[in-house]
């Protein structure tokens, strides 16, 4: 009989403690009959943001980024050199906000983009099905940002500026201006990425949209633009 009691106690702390795990986890969107979830992941663990980060050049890619590299300096007449970061992190995650909080998230293939990476001599984009590289031109530091020439794989000079809006966490406004675009975005650097709760997307695109920012107002608020 004492046995039998442990046993019970045993599956009633488990069911219980199961149940409330469930209700700890917060999800931003959910349909049932769809099987479609947006949740945040509980308990996370630092070996849980590990997916999230850019991966270095490895024996295994530097195949790919060595390629990659030789296809953008081709024809062309540049100088590869050193391009100095004033003090920027190497490695760079998006960051996305919803009803107000700051999450990252597992990449998606639909929204494939992992994150940035810095060398010495390139920028890195790293994608699930691969990365891009662009060759650092030069670089300033000015009141507001710290500003990038680079060359692309289309052979055009984009400028890359960055605006840190937030020191102590590491976020940072890119701003990217190629010769018919502008784009902007948010990212963490990742050594603080897991100060963020991960969000776990199952669920196709349209499914869920994290929210829009006014990336120029955020710029005025902060008195860098």
């Amino acid at each position: 009989m004492k046995n039998f009691k442990i046993l019970f106690l045993f599956i009633v702390f488990h069911c219980v403690a199961y149940s409330q795990q469930k209700e700890d986890t917060l999800f931003l969107a959910k349909d049932k009959k769809r099987q479609q979830q947006v949740f945040v992941l509980p308990h996370s663990t630092e070996k849980d943001y590990d997916v999230v980060f850019p991966k270095l050049i490895t024996e295994e890619t530097e195949g790919e980024y060595i390629d990659n590299f030789h296809f953008v300096v081709q024809d062309t007449t540049i100088q590869i050199h050193s391009v100095s970061r004033h003090g920027l992190v190497d490695m760079w995650v998006p960051l996305y906000i919803y009803n107000g909080e700051y999450y990252v998230t597992r990449p998606l293939p639909n929204k494939n983009l992992i994150g940035m990476l810095f060398t010495d001599t390139t920028l890195i984009t790293q994608k699930i099905d691969g990365f891009g590289v662009e060759i650092l031109l030069s670089s300033i530091k000015s009141k507001n940002s710290i500003d990038f020439m680079t060359l692309s794989t289309e052979k055009e000079v984009n400028t890359l500026s960055i605006y840190i809006i937030d020191k102590e966490n590491e976020i940072a406004i890119w701003k990217k201006k190629t010769k018919d675009t502008v784009v902007y975005q948010l990212f963490v650097s990742a050594s603080h990425a897991d100060q963020f709760p991960l969000v776990i997307q199952q669920c196709d695109e349209l499914f869920f949209q994290f929210d829009d920012m006014d990336y120029n107002k955020i710029l005025e608020i902060n008195n860098l633009k």
